[in-house]
């Protein structure tokens, strides 16, 4: 289930957005445990007391979506209660998630029956038109949350994998100008990251590839775009900029970049140790294969 928030249902619909509703905005606060492939997710939706008399009735039920960008997984659950503590699957999942909640319809509903005039935007007070069954009464804002303590940082954040099909096997194609750098690859190959995550040995040595491999390169690529169109590129930029100002390095002045030393400064981004990059994939693929000749 996709929506966006720029879209218009043609009746009200709370949420973080807009103010069709005269009561609170429908947001979610959520409390993630990673347990080995396990993810408890606690959660309490913020929503006005109408909404979750319609839910105790019945009338109405909460519908909260995890997706994983990476591999393109998505699992959800249904509940009535306003708190709910939720189990979801980890295995398809990599890096990180991201969940949001809608509040979907379980039977007709109607303006001045089921859901009081008082309650919404004057606009909407004659309103003929019924909610329908299955229809869209609410959603949260889509949160993501990191999966584990290698990606628990605003560095590796900073990515979101789309995976497309007009893009060309082994390569990938970038956006740099939203809040992420957006890294796209054919939709085939996104079986490849989730092998990533799904495999469960020497985790260690396929983060340090994944690192290594496709978000270093990506990163390199992202400064080299700030450098040369610096109104061109997105939020991103501003935790790259925080991070290497805690290092003692400044890119905030994009012509002062040495193209030379890109890859360095992404390095310095994505590795929070001294220890370079390759150095900490030989070393782990020298485990890799120990392990495969024991």
């Amino acid at each position: 289930m996709k929506y966006s928030p720029n879209k218009s249902f043609g009746y009200p619909v709370i949420n973080p957005y807009g103010d069709d509703f005269n009561d609170d905005k429908f947001n979610t606060e959520i409390d993630l445990k990673l347990l080995e492939e396990k993810l408890i997710v606690t959660i309490e939706n913020k929503v006005p007391d109408f909404i979750k008399r319609l839910a105790n009735e019945k009338k109405i039920k909460f519908f909260t979506v995890l997706r994983c960008p990476f591999t393109a997984y998505e699992e959800h659950k249904e509940y009535y209660e306003s708190n709910k503590t939720l189990e979801f699957s980890s295995t398809n999942c990599c890096s990180k998630i991201e969940i949001d909640t809608y509040i979907i319809c379980n039977e007709v509903l109607t303006i001045g029956r089921e859901i009081s005039k008082n309650n919404v935007n004057k606009f909407y007070e004659d309103l003929d038109s019924p909610y329908e069954k299955n229809s869209i009464l609410g959603f949260s804002k889509p949160e993501s949350y990191p999966l584990t303590d290698a990606m628990n940082n605003l560095r590796v954040s900073i990515f979101d994998f789309q995976p497309r099909d007009d893009v060309q096997k082994g390569c990938f194609e970038y956006d740099f100008s939203g809040k992420q750098i957006v890294i796209n690859c054919h939709n085939d190959e996104q079986e490849i990251y989730r092998w990533f995550q799904t495999n469960t040995t020497n985790k260690e040595f396929y983060y340090s590839l994944l690192l290594s491999t496709v978000l270093v390169p990506a990163l390199s690529t992202a400064i080299l775009a700030y450098k040369n169109d610096p109104t061109g590129v997105g939020e991103w930029k501003d935790t790259v900029i925080s991070e290497l100002k805690e290092q003692g390095r400044s890119i905030e002045d994009p012509e002062t970049i040495d193209e030379v030393y890109i890859n360095l400064l992404s390095n310095l981004v994505l590795f929070p140790n001294d220890e370079k990059s390759i150095t900490k994939l030989i070393k782990n693929t020298q485990k890799f294969e120990e392990y495969f000749n024991d």
